[in-house]
Formats: structure tokens, C-alpha cells, sequence
């Protein structure tokens, strides 16, 4: 009886133990990361480590650290965990990241999942590709490292089948790398995802598989199927800021998926004069969103005015949105002009992606469409080239104008 209660105490010793470390590290993810490391084995001489921090809900921060006597210390304050490459800056005449050395050339180079914790960089045999972690975030890193390299090992397949069937054309590029990232998103990232709500390395996993492919992605398209992998973790990881931005995403994707009444919005026109979205009501709207500086936007606007004059006199209305900033307005009207679509309804505030109609359809990249029917509901989003056309031609044949 007595060694009984001994070892039931043990095991709720125990347990509880591993309950307070669970909490520990889903409750720190806010705070300081710190990375010390010794590059004495490192195969070449280094004077500096690069560090390209890719932020949870988009874009890039390029930041270094100082390499003196082999030793290094890097400190980042985190508001959420964030991905993090290393690269190797060599001193030596050339010498760029991994100093064109044999072995230790631009592709060497160490992605780790930072949260806060403190860790060391441990070289094993001369690149960082190999490199681990020890410390604090171990466990994390041989997680994500794992994860990442399968995820890499299908996605990078994309390079090696450009270069084997010598693809020059950008689209068809741009074809095959999707084909295979889709294939790494649901073959890697969505499993593990559903498979471990709680940990850390879920956070950029979901993140990741919800914001793909770029142009349609999934968070947009598929906003309840997203929904159903981020409702399973935990309350403070959804407090994230990037993981609240994706819950506002996913609300705003279910609100306007197609059969649902389109949110009504107000924005002034080129002369000065409201303009209110429901006032098209009886017509198909193209609602486009863009601006003078954006490349791909002013490409499709071709596509989107050849296809107004062919409908327009069907009820097609373009509505026009620009997302351009207080001090561009000079610039948006020259784009306009120059584009010839001076025949569109224009409208802005001139406040960029804080724009009302924006915020209130969560644009977060343009070029972005909504196709909205006579009944102020929407049939499709983001829809291009000659997608767009086979849309019109199908939608203008049911309706019979």
C-alpha cells in the first residue's frame, strides 16, 4: 500500500510537471529570443551572421550580428513567434553569404522557428544546413526542422522539373511551382496541423497552408475548412496577432463567399461626388481593387476594359477602387488616363489598404476582385485573365442579357 502511494505520487508529481512545462511554453510567446553560437568549425572564416526574419502575416525584416573571435550572440523581441534564416558572411575578397566557399555556398543556410527562450547554435560538420539547437527551444527546433524539410523536399521539386523540361515561360513557372506546393501543403503542412493543434510549430504551419496559392488563397476560398484546423488551438495562440488577422480573414471569407449579400459600402468619386455600392443594384459589378503602382494590377487592366466593352451593354459596371495613398492621388488619375479606363466608375479615399471598402472586405493584396450579381450578391472573387472571360461568357448566357 505504501509503495502505492509512493508511485501515485510520482505520477502526479510528474504529470504536473509536464502540465506546468505544456503551459510554460504555450503561455511564452511573446518575449526574447536569444541565439549564441560558436562557429570555430564553421568551414570558412565568418565576420558576420545574416539573419532575414520573415514575419508571421507577411514580409521580410533583414537584420546581422556581428561574429568576434568565432562567437556570436543575437537577441530578437518577439510578439509572436517568427520564422528566422541564418546565412554566414565570410570577410574574405567575394565572400557573400557562405563566402563562395566549397560547401558553403548561398544555399547554406539554418531556418529556425524563434519564440521566446534561450538557445545555442551548435556546428557539427562545418554548415549551418546541419547545424542544431540546443537549449530552451530544442525540442521546438527539431520539430519544425523536421517539418520544414519535408515540406522543402517536395516544394523545391519545382526547380529541378523547370530546369528537366527547360520552362522559360513565366506562367507555366508559375503553374508548376503551385501544382507542387499544393502538393507539399496538403501532403505535409495540413496533416501535421490537424494532428497538433498545440504546438508552436502549428502556428507557422497554418499560417503558412491558409496563405497559399498566393493570388486564391485558401483562408479566401476555403475559409470553414481553414476554420475547422485553427478552432482546435489554443486560446492564447489565436490571440497572436498574425493568428487574429487569419480569424478576421476566415470571418470575412465566410461573409463573402458566393450567394451572400454583398456589404454595402460609400467612397467618393474623381469629381467629388458618393458613390454607394448598392446603387448598382440590377447590374453585375466587377468590383476591383488596385493601384497606380501596382504592376500587376495595370497588367490585367487590359483584360478587365476588353471585357466591359464586350458586356457592358449586358449591365456589366466596373467599379473601380484604388488603393492608392493621400499623397498619389495626381498619380492614380495619370493611371487612368495612361490605362484608358477612364469609362470605369473610380472611386477612393486615399487612405492605401486602410481604406474603408478594404478593411471591410479584408484586402490585405491587390489586385483583388469580387464579382457581385443584379441582387447585390457575390459570385466570385479573385477571378483573372481568361478565367474571368469564360466567367462573364457563362454568367451573361444564364441570365440572358
Amino acid at each position: 500500500m505504501l509503495e502505492r502511494n509512493i508511485l501515485s505520487g510520482i505520477v502526479l508529481i510528474v504529470a504536473l510537471q509536464l502540465v506546468s512545462l505544456t503551459a510554460f511554453s504555450q503561455n511564452k510567446l511573446a518575449g526574447t529570443f536569444v541565439l549564441t553560437g560558436d562557429l570555430s568549425k564553421y568551414r570558412i572564416s565568418a565576420d558576420k551572421v545574416e539573419v532575414t526574419l520573415r514575419k508571421p502575416a507577411g514580409g521580410f525584416v533583414f537584420d546581422s550580428v556581428k561574429v568576434i573571435n568565432n562567437k556570436f550572440e543575437y537577441r530578437l523581441e518577439l510578439k509572436e513567434p517568427t520564422m528566422v534564416l541564418l546565412t554566414v558572411h565570410s570577410p574574405k575578397p567575394g565572400g557573400g553569404p557562405g563566402g563562395g566557399q566549397p560547401g558553403a555556398g548561398p544555399q547554406d543556410y539554418m531556418s529556425i522557428y524563434a519564440y521566446p527562450s534561450v538557445n545555442q547554435l551548435k556546428i557539427t560538420d562545418g554548415t549551418l544546413s546541419t547545424a542544431i539547437v540546443e537549449g530552451e527551444g530544442a525540442a521546438v527546433f527539431r520539430e519544425y526542422k523536421k517539418l520544414y524539410n519535408d515540406f522543402s523536399s517536395v516544394s523545391m521539386r519545382a526547380g529541378s522539373v523547370i530546369s528537366q523540361r527547360g520552362v522559360t515561360d513565366r506562367a507555366m513557372m508559375t503553374v508548376i511551382r503551385d501544382s507542387l506546393m499544393a502538393v507539399a501543403d496538403e501532403t505535409v503542412l495540413k496533416p501535421f496541423i490537424t494532428a497538433n493543434p498545440r504546438s508552436i510549430v502549428s502556428i507557422w504551419a497554418i499560417l503558412e497552408y491558409s496563405s497559399r496559392p498566393l493570388w486564391s488563397p485558401r483562408k479566401n476560398l476555403e475559409p470553414e475548412m481553414i476554420s475547422s484546423l485553427f478552432s482546435p488551438m489554443p486560446t492564447n495562440f489565436k490571440n497572436l496577432p498574425a493568428m487574429v488577422m487569419l480569424g478576421q480573414s476566415l470571418q470575412t471569407a465566410i461573409k463573402t463567399k458566393p450567394g451572400k449579400l454583398a456589404m454595402d459600402f460609400t467612397l467618393l468619386d474623381t469629381n467629388g461626388k458618393a458613390v454607394k455600392l448598392s446603387d448598382f443594384r440590377g447590374k453585375t459589378v466587377f468590383i476591383d481593387f488596385w493601384a497606380s503602382w501596382c504592376l500587376p494590377c495595370r497588367k490585367e487592366n487590359p483584360n478587365v476594359l476588353k471585357l466591359y466593352n464586350q458586356y457592358k451593354s449586358q449591365g456589366l459596371v466596373v467599379l473601380s477602387i484604388s488603393l492608392d495613398n493621400p499623397d498619389k492621388r495626381a498619380a492614380w488619375l495619370k493611371a487612368i488616363a495612361d490605362d484608358a479606363i477612364g469609362d470605369f466608375i473610380h472611386v477612393s479615399d486615399l487612405k492605401g489598404f486602410a481604406s474603408q471598402p478594404a478593411l471591410l472586405y479584408d484586402v490585405k493584396a491587390i489586385p483583388t476582385n469580387f464579382i457581385i450579381d443584379a441582387q447585390g450578391k457575390f459570385i466570385a472573387r479573385n477571378v483573372y485573365r481568361e478565367e474571368l472571360g469564360l466567367l462573364f461568357s457563362k454568367l451573361f448566357k444564364q441570365t440572358g442579357r
